[in-house]
């Protein structure tokens, strides 16, 4: 046993984090043992300056990190309990036995200047019977140089404190960097995605995907065990892929988002397998999913910074069972401790085959007359049989039996044995059949008309078996059963080139069985493949001998194959090349449908700039504008459709370094294919100053927009710091300036917004800028019960039109208080899902009226009106998933309000009263 220290290793969703034994040379992953809970932490006494707030009787920054501890505790059904251990004045992290939240404004500590926090673990490796490590402490260290905020909503360009420490409290309960990203306003985003997003707080709630890491590493005690999913990412010559991200959407929540993980980075299977395993599914329905990780993302990310490995390309999301879409991809049924597994994806596989499966064995048996044929009918994964759309079974082209009704009910001689909800075995008798050869056919289809059909060809024969001259099996007079299943296929790929060893893209290739049936007599049409851009082919074939020739363009090549004919038996790898007469010249190769555009952004004296701001616009002025920020090396990437762009290139808006890097922008670009772009800044003159209020106190965070006098174009928006001074280079020119304070009383006083025009910048300037006072609104928000609304969220708004002033939250006394401009205003309070007010409180809107002076408020929120029913087809079956959206107008406030039925179709949504237009959206 040894202690040793870790930094967060990361590793896929919630996969964990995983350490190396030095003894054993194991990969395991590290968790807390059910009995270190509850685990204490305390929290270090002093905070960055700037989250300093006046007249806090504890520090500003405590609540938001014990929200941050409540957050994974609440989630964790009681398997997860932490216990807060007071402040500590303790400035470093170490093995000192203790677990605690720090502040550090050394960069030394951090693994690079844009990092906003690191965990460190301390571990204890286990015995060779034990599975997993056990963590020991864990210290979680922020970075204080960042600009944190605790005020919400979070203002643009500053981060909210508790989003990113509820991440980390995820790194220290064992879980690493997650692949699932979200939209930019998406509640699906994993919190433990490795990016965070300025001027968010969504990461401070819990998504799909760390909630399944809850259920699979810390599963509370009673609770339903949670159900896995496992299977391969691999290409079509069945190679693993590394790095695709593997995503399960449940079908019956789809607002909940995915749970994520990428292939090739399983602890049971090697890199190259492409495995993948999903653990924590709650019981339901899924659909899997693979593509491409979200751009910008790397392997280092996930395996740290000494692994260059490149992660898979996945040009288009592909699906399970090769569907086409999601609307027609299959479903998996998850329940309770099961593991599915076997459930490969491959990419670049497209199949239209959503149908039940019907497997006929291979004819050649001997059968005895009269006789029972055993057909084994299975659906797809997920579907039900009675999702069957038509049946019939012919023997010598004559109808035995026909119908779905057939197989469900017990008629027409068939004898069902339900294996499964999705696979049944039907026993049908045959007649008595003369000796001989007999064909038995199986047509089977799905609800939308996709339809699979098979045959089994058996002999009938009065001799003994032993003078047959075919494999038999001899079945007792008059009793037989004939399973039947679908003849096998195999894949067949390789590459074509003509004779000077050139790819030839868009070629056709025609595999023609040797045994086709002569032309008019029932004959197919033989399989082909088409080849790609890079010459390169891919097919399905049954087990057969086979004749290739090449169709058009290219016909007028001869092809020289290994050999003729092909015997295909197994997995076949081809590499085929053209002799004789050249084909014609190959079509052009298509245009891609996207293109990289990535490089590098530095200043004139070539220094990197991180944080930098690259955009890029098409010169046609249609479509729309692609933006991408440089890493800590100053690179980024870009990804956008062929074609001509105007460049723009903006330096970051936070510490710009001495050189006075400004805006640089390139017009016209045609981008065409991948293009490396290097992008230096030119310098130009520095506009600083200081915002303050009318008593001369510096107002943190203030918001600057700036626009250019004679145009008004908006030019950018930018937050002072903490003592209220901002910096930035611009070129000579007018400006406008609209100065704003945070809209929080504690830390603006009485300030309230301001315009200054024309202010004339040709040279270095320096402002000094006084935002005027205000009237003071304060007020209190109870429920009708006089509760105290705790935390209920208040916009402010200017009439007709009701554009938004700002909004801020109540505190937990549900006391709010706010300085304004003198005018006229209407307040929109929503309660929050979190108070203490009655369950029953919904949106209210105080109406419009005109402020003057100080004036204190009093809000009693108003009582809504539950709304319930279930959604049904027409058929008059539950519709689980149909999305509701209520929508109409309250007080002259636009208000549209939404829900989603469950599993039996129901639904339940609290809203205002009024008239509302109803809209259903089918799942």
């Amino acid at each position: 046993m040894a202690l040793v220290i870790g930094l967060t290793s990361p590793a896929p969703a919630f996969l964990r984090i995983t350490v190396r034994d030095p003894m054993t040379d194991r990969i395991l992953p590290v968790a807390w043992r059910a009995s270190d809970f509850p685990i204490a932490y305390s929290v270090q006494r002093e905070a960055p300056p700037r989250l300093a707030a006046a007249g806090s009787s504890s520090p500003a920054h405590l609540a938001a990190v014990q929200e941050a501890f409540r957050t994974w505790a609440n989630a964790g059904g009681g398997s997860v309990r932490f216990a807060f251990d007071g402040l500590t004045s303790l400035a470093t992290p170490g093995m000192d036995g203790r677990n605690t939240v720090l502040f550090s404004s050394d960069a030394r500590d951090f693994s690079g200047p844009t990092t906003l926090a690191t965990t460190l673990f301390f571990v204890e490796f286990p015995s060779l019977d034990e599975q997993e490590a056990r963590l020991r402490e864990a210290d979680i260290l922020i970075n204080a140089n960042e600009p944190f905020t605790l005020t919400s909503p979070t203002p643009a360009f500053l981060r909210d404190l508790q989003a990113v420490v509820t991440h980390e409290v995820g790194h220290l309960l064992g879980f690493d960097h997650s692949p699932v990203d979200g939209s930019p306003d998406s509640e699906q985003r994993a919190t433990m995605f490795p990016f965070n997003r300025s001027g968010q707080a969504e990461e401070r709630t819990l998504a799909a995907d760390d909630l399944a890491g809850l259920a699979a590493v810390y599963p509370p005690s009673g609770a339903a065990r949670s159900g896995s999913i496992a299977g391969r990412v691999t290409n079509l010559l069945g190679r693993g892929l590394f790095g695709a991200l593997v995503l399960a959407w449940p079908l019956d929540a789809p607002d909940e988002g995915a749970v994520g993980t990428l292939s090739g980075l399983s602890l049971e299977q090697p890199p190259g397998s492409g495995a993948y395993r999903l653990d924590g599914l709650a019981t339901g329905r899924y659909r899997i999913e693979v593509r491409e990780v979200p751009r910008g993302i790397t392997a280092a990310v996930f395996l740290g910074e000494q692994f260059d490995m490149q992660l898979a390309r996945v040009p288009a999301p592909q699906f399970f069972a090769g569907a086409p879409e999601a609307n027609s991809a299959l479903s998996l049924e998850v329940s309770g401790g099961d593991m599915l597994r076997g459930i490969d994806v491959t990419l670049g596989s497209r199949s239209a085959v959503a149908a039940p499966q019907v497997q006929i064995e291979p004819g050649g048996f001997l059968l005895a007359s009269p006789a029972t044929a055993e057909l084994a009918i299975t659906t797809p994964l997920g579907n039900e049989v009675s999702d069957l759309g038509s049946f019939r079974l012919l023997l010598d082209d004559q109808t035995l039996a026909e119908g779905v009704q057939s197989l469900l009910q017990d008629g027409a001689g068939l004898e069902i044995e339900r294996r499964s909800a999705s696979f049944l075995r039907a026993f049908v008798a045959l007649p008595s059949l003369d000796p001989g050869r007999h064909d038995l056919v199986v047509e089977i289809s799905d609800r939308r008309g996709t339809r699979r059909s098979a045959r089994a060809t058996f002999l009938v024969a009065e001799a003994p078996p032993s003078q047959l001259g075919v494999e038999t099996r001899y079945l007792a007079q008059g009793e037989a059963r004939l399973e039947l299943r679908l003849p096998p296929a195999y894949l067949v790929a390789g590459t074509l080139s003509d004779r000077e060893d050139m790819p030839l893209p868009g070629a056709t290739l025609r595999f023609t069985p040797v045994d086709a049936a002569p032309a008019g007599q029932g004959e197919t049409s033989p399989p082909v493949a088409k080849t790609n851009g890079d010459g390169a082919f891919a097919l399905l074939l049954p087990p057969a001998l086979y004749n290739l020739e090449l169709a058009e363009p290219h016909a007028a090549g001869r092809l020289e194959t290994p050999r003729q004919p092909l015997a295909v038996a197994g997995p076949t790898s081809l590499h085929l090349r053209l002799s004789g007469s050249l084909p014609p010249a190959p079509p052009p190769a298509p245009v891609p449908d996207t293109i990289l555009v990535a490089g590098t952004v530095r200043d004139v004296i070539g220094d990197e700039l991180p944080q930098a701001l690259v955009r890029l616009t098409p010169s046609s002025g249609a479509g729309g504008t692609a933006h991408g920020a440089t890493n800590s090396l100053g690179r980024f990437q870009i990804v956008v459709p062929p074609g001509r762009y105007d460049v723009a290139a903006f330096p970051p808006l936070t510490r710009p370094p001495a050189t006075h890097p400004m805006e640089h922008r390139l017009f016209d670009q045609r981008f065409q294919e991948n293009t490396e772009l290097r992008i230096t800044l030119p310098n130009g003159f520095t506009m600083s100053g200081q915002v303050v209020d009318s008593r001369g106190l510096p107002l943190p965070f203030a918001n600057l927009r700036l626009a250019e006098h004679f145009s008004g174009e908006g030019l950018l928006a930018l937050s002072a710091d903490e003592a209220g001074r901002f910096s930035l280079p611009l070129p000579a020119g007018v400006y406008d300036l609209d100065i704003e304070p945070l809209l929080d009383s504690a830390a603006g006083g009485r300030a309230v917004p301001h315009r200054i025009e024309r202010v004339i910048h040709d040279a270095d300037t320096e402002l000094s800028i006084t935002l005027p006072d205000g009237i003071l609104l304060s007020g209190r928000i109870v429920d009708r019960q006089g509760v105290r609304a705790a935390f209920a969220q208040v916009t402010i708004r200017r009439p007709p039109a009701g554009s938004s002033v700002g909004s801020l939250r109540a505190d937990r006394n549900g006391a709010f208080s706010v300085a304004l401009a003198p005018g006229s205003y209407f307040f929109q309070i929503d309660p929050a899902s979190s108070s203490g007010a009655s369950g029953g409180a919904v949106r209210t809107v105080v109406p419009t009226a005109r402020y003057t002076e100080d004036t204190p408020l009093a809000v009693t929120l108003q009582d809504g009106v539950l709304i319930r029913g279930v959604v049904r087809d027409i058929s008059a079956l539950p519709l689980p998933g149909a999305r509701l959206v209520f929508s109409g107008i309250i007080d002259e406030t636009p208000l549209i309000a939404s829900t989603t039925a469950i599993r039996d179709g129901s639904f339940r949504l609290l809203v205002p009263r009024g008239a509302y237009l109803l809209s259903v959206l089918p799942p």
